[in-house]
């Protein structure tokens, strides 16, 4: 869609990117001022602090009793100031209320620092028994096609949703 699907044209921002090394460099992939029009039209960004994370975890799990892991708080941090900043709109280019779905990636568990910083403590909910057991269900891959994709995430929904079911039944 940005490139104008122009696929030549995302093959020469991967190779340029690739060719950027690691932490990229000024000589990374260009993009043509109509073509940042584009990308903007469909995408913003938004950095939060470490200060501003641990305080979106924190309030996360003090008024819902759900634990964010520190990234899915960048993103609820960022969702946050941005519908606050009216910048979430819709089509037409009007501010309109707005569900916003940010995706967690990661167990809290595996930042057990983090999460003690934000909360003071270490909740029952930072502690996964089965991180390490269940490692292999993901392929460690960097690109993958969305079908792939879809079929992973809706695996570790569907994985999830069970996981909670049965610890509300215990509970």
């Amino acid at each position: 869609h940005s490139s104008g699907s122009v696929h030549a044209r995302v093959r020469e921002w991967m190779a340029a990117h690739a060719a950027s090394g690691v932490g990229g460099s000024s000589e990374g992939a260009k993009v043509t001022q109509e073509e940042l029009a584009r990308i903007k039209e469909d995408f913003t960004s938004y950095a939060a602090s470490d200060e501003a994370t641990l305080q979106t975890i924190k309030d996360t799990y003090s008024t819902s009793n759900y634990l964010l892991c520190p990234h899915a708080a960048v993103g609820v941090t960022a969702a946050h100031r941005l519908a606050d900043a009216g910048q979430l709109t819709g089509a037409s280019g009007v501010s309109q209320p707005k569900h916003c779905i940010v995706l967690g990636t990661a167990h809290p568990a595996k930042f057990p620092e983090g999460i003690q910083k934000a909360l003071g403590t270490l909740p029952e909910q930072a502690v996964h028994p089965t991180l390490e057991a269940s490692m292999h269900r993901l392929p460690r891959t960097r690109a993958c096609t969305l079908p792939e994709l879809w079929k992973h995430m809706k695996s570790e929904v569907l994985a999830v949703h069970a996981y909670r079911q049965q610890e509300k039944m215990r509970g």
